[in-house]
């Protein structure tokens, strides 16, 4: 089943920003800045669910003792390297850290500062994250960065929650500023459902990815705190918003 927003598989804003400008910061960044960014970080191997569409697993769960003995002490490239030729690991994305990177089970938490390349070359972005309302404070904002021909594999994010043992809801926004063909995935109908435009939201409980293009395509993701009367005036299909916590359990995420 696919958990809704509203009755809608995603939530569209309305917020009036100049999305042609901020593509362009995006190219200066990742032309004039590549060399601030390291390889990426690792994602996880490829595997071919029941119903035929490809999926995302967790490559830790291959690791050998061996394994990490090796890695010990390894740049997450030279990391990335050994999994990709050791473990036969595909990273469908590359991942760049906009302001502070954290862990990942800590996206919601506030940041203080953003990078210097990313103040140099997207300083509308960052007049435009700042300026959105939805948010108490923004959390880690990071570009996903598909190389050409390198597909996304469906995949779901989210916290379980040790209470309840149910995941958390994401407090996020994606902008899609250059056409990425982000989609969500509904199992039960095994249907493939698009969203094209250029600022949303999803619940990140659904499988979701993107198709393969024979080009260079990216998205930005920008987490944090969604207000109180933005949580309120969601309808949510799942059950309600919850905050994340440093007692919150790793992402699970789909095999």
């Amino acid at each position: 089943m696919l958990h809704t927003i509203n009755d809608q598989p995603f939530y569209k804003f309305e917020d009036q920003l100049d999305f042609d400008l901020l593509h362009q910061e995006a190219a200066d960044l990742l032309i004039y800045a590549r060399d601030k960014f390291d390889f990426g970080t690792p994602s996880g191997a490829v595997t071919r669910g029941s119903d035929g569409i490809n999926q995302l697993d967790d490559v830790n769960k291959e690791l050998t003792a061996r394994d990490q003995e090796r890695m010990k002490g390894m740049t997450a490239g030279q990391r990335a390297a050994y999994l990709k030729i050791v473990k036969q690991t595909y990273f469908p994305w590359f991942v760049y850290p906009l302001n502070e990177r954290r862990d990942w089970n800590l996206r919601g938490q506030k940041r203080d500062s953003w990078l210097p390349h990313v103040e140099k070359y997207m300083p509308n972005f960052i007049k435009a994250v700042e300026s959105l309302k939805m948010f108490k404070h923004v959390g880690w904002a990071r570009l996903y960065a598909n190389e050409a021909f390198n597909g996304v594999q469906v995949h779901f994010d989210g916290h379980l929650n040790p209470a309840n043992k149910k995941l958390s809801f994401d407090n996020f926004v994606f902008f899609n500023l250059n056409a990425k063909p982000l989609f969500l995935y509904d199992k039960d109908q095994h249907k493939k459902i698009y969203m094209k435009e250029k600022l949303f939201y999803f619940d990140a409980a659904n499988y979701h990815g993107t198709d393969a293009q024979p080009f260079f395509n990216y998205s930005i993701r920008i987490d944090g705190e969604f207000t109180d009367d933005f949580s309120k005036s969601l309808k949510l299909s799942r059950n309600e918003i919850t905050k994340h916590t440093l007692k919150q359990l790793p992402a699970d995420r789909a095999a």
